[in-house]
């Protein structure tokens, strides 16, 4: 059936009236504002919106000033919040947060280097991911009101020499402190029930820590790098320790752990999870000459015997069947390693910068080297 000429234009016309419609549509969708945003504001050298809660959140720093004094409120409404990012790598040297200020939002503060003063107000609930990261502050006084720190909060801040965990706040999250080279004085309350990975990771200044009763958790790399830490004692109360947690400790000589723990213990100074059959750690500067590795260890972890000068000779077990990466690197005075036939993986310079490593012929090949 053919159809007309005219009929054609209609139903071609009706098509192209739908296709405009559907893209006055679409464009009314892209253009039209977002239940989130928000109309910002401007005083003075900052931008701000307004909150729900009919508060204020400064977003933005546009000013050269150095020295910072947050207002309590603007045109009558308190500041609430300190925005995502909102002064991150500014040129200032000194930083009074507004009284009323409950929240510093991740990256808030992050990269100024030249930051070297900071009073935080009593009121103070949380300090998100990465606020303070790279500043260069000296000391900082946390406010007992604060209930969480985020992760990284305060990392590579590298003048930081001391610092006091408020009672509110029960865990250490990951990277809090990782970085600050000079920090000398954690004070870890005993409420604290974790301690993140690498949260103290690269303090080579922090000669000793007190881990509470209360805390469980322990994660990887959490003190990595602590050079000065001479002893560690592991509570009754820790149920997992992450791997290489206190590996690459010039200074440690002992780990000692409770009696009553269930799934760790100190076998002459040497932390193993006896749950897992996993040798965590010989300290580094551990007086042993030669040790046994227990019979029901299976795995010895990365860098577990990393940088133990004084070792000469290690024996293995049967039961062993994994040796980490760099577990024996750096042992300058190990010479006999008994590898049992059921070791089926070796990590990546696991013997490298040994005597024994050395001894070893060239057709002699230990895989993951």
């Amino acid at each position: 059936m053919t159809i007309s000429r005219t009929k054609k234009y209609i139903l071609i016309a009706a098509m192209v009236l739908v296709a405009i419609i559907a893209l006055l549509l679409s464009l009314a969708i892209i253009l039209a504002p977002k239940e989130d945003e928000r109309e910002v504001f401007v005083y003075e050298d900052y931008e701000y919106i307004i909150l729900e809660n009919g508060r204020l959140e400064i977003i933005s720093y546009t000013g050269k000033g150095s020295e910072i004094d947050i207002p309590d409120a603007i045109d009558g409404r308190s500041v609430y919040s300190i925005g995502e990012g909102a002064f991150r790598g500014a040129n200032i040297s000194s930083l009074d947060v507004g009284s009323f200020v409950e929240s510093i939002s991740a990256y808030a503060f992050a990269e100024c280097s030249s930051l070297s003063k900071i009073k935080l107000p009593d009121g103070l609930k949380s300090i998100s991911k990465y606020a303070f990261f790279g500043t260069g502050i000296s000391e900082i006084e946390l406010p007992q009101s604060l209930n969480f720190i985020g992760e990284g909060a305060f990392a590579d801040c590298r003048k930081l020499k001391a610092a006091i965990i408020p009672l509110s706040v029960t865990t250490v999250e990951r990277s809090l402190f990782a970085d600050c080279q000079s920090l000398e004085n954690v004070s870890l309350h005993n409420e604290i029930i974790s301690v993140g990975d690498g949260a103290f990771s690269g303090c080579k200044k922090l000669s000793e820590i007190t881990l509470g009763e209360k805390i469980t958790s322990i994660g990887s790399k959490a003190f990595y790098l602590c050079s000065l830490i001479k002893n560690v004692y592991i509570p009754a109360s820790v149920t997992e320790i992450g791997s290489e947690a206190f590996s690459l400790c010039a200074s440690l000589s002992k780990v000692d752990v409770s009696s009553e723990n269930k799934n760790y213990l100190s076998d002459s100074g040497v932390l193993i999870n006896k749950t897992q059959g996993l040798l965590l750690v010989m300290p580094q500067s551990s007086e042993l000459l030669s040790y046994s590795v227990p019979e029901y260890v299976k795995k010895i972890e990365p860098r577990a015997f990393y940088g133990c000068e004084k070792i000469k000779s290690v024996i293995i077990p049967e039961a062993t069947n994994s040796i980490g990466n760099y577990a024996f690197y750096g042992c300058d005075n190990l010479e006999l390693v008994s590898v049992p036939s059921g070791v089926d993986s070796i990590g990546c310079f696991a013997f490298h910068n040994t005597k024994y490593y050395s001894s070893l012929s060239d057709e002699f090949v230990i895989l993951g080297d």
